[in-house]
């Protein structure tokens, strides 16, 4: 099962992402906590991959116990940290730069225009800052 949702991430997350934004035109109230369902259900996604390939690496001995710990530890904390750090600044800056639309349905599409591309910098800025801190194995 997990194999599975793993190989087809991709498109589960886009079909989230429209079924939210569908929701929000149709039912503001209840967007809300689709979108904080979505934002945990990603969180934990995430969570479990770290595990897993840090768990690959300790396995195979290439890391310590302790050093399996820590680079857990810290690399949840530093994706907690970027997806607190991704939300405030895109939520300032896309509030700033549609201040002055007017129209209902641009200003709300340009915000998530807005937010996925501060997302997406300050993801980048802090897996380049947390790799350089870590010893993180790399994928396949």
């Amino acid at each position: 099962m997990l194999t599975w949702f793993s190989k087809h991430i991709a498109i589960i997350s886009l079909l989230l992402i429209v079924v939210l934004i569908v929701i929000s035109l149709l039912s503001p109230s209840t967007a809300g906590i689709l979108g904080i369902v979505i934002l945990l259900l990603g969180l934990v996604l995430t969570i479990i991959t770290i595990i897993r390939r840090h768990r690959q690496a300790y396995l195979q001995g290439h890391i310590s116990r302790a050093v399996y710990i820590r680079n857990v530890v810290f690399e949840i904390t530093g994706v907690v940290l970027a997806m607190l750090l991704a939300a405030w600044i895109g939520n300032r800056i896309a509030l700033s730069a549609t201040r002055q639309i007017d129209h209902t349905i641009t200003r709300f599409l340009a915000v998530i225009l807005v937010g996925l591309f501060i997302g997406v910098i300050v993801g980048t800025l802090v897996k380049k800052t947390w790799n350089s801190l870590l010893k993180i194995p790399q994928t396949k």
